[in-house]
């Protein structure tokens, strides 16, 4: 049978990384799978929307920019 084993850990410095796993057979054999967390989620695309310089992030300000610069052709 299968055991399992999760444990929390920090990478240390020099990218070292300490498990203690007290309490297992000596000379048994293991795989060890280390998932990296990310520290900040990527963005979305959703999130991105008006945040470019020029954008704008609601139909309504690109419709009354697009007004104002009509408005100052015909003059």
């Amino acid at each position: 049978m299968e055991e399992v084993l999760r444990k929390r850990i920090v990478v240390q410095k020099g990218g070292r990384v300490v498990v203690d796993a007290t309490g297992l057979p000596e000379g048994a054999e293991a795989e060890l799978i280390l998932r990296i967390e990310e520290a900040d989620p990527p963005a979305k695309y959703r999130d991105l929307i008006g945040s470019g310089k020029g954008a704008y992030s609601l139909p309504e300000e690109a419709l009354e920019f697009l007004r104002r610069e009509r408005d100052a052709w015909d003059k």
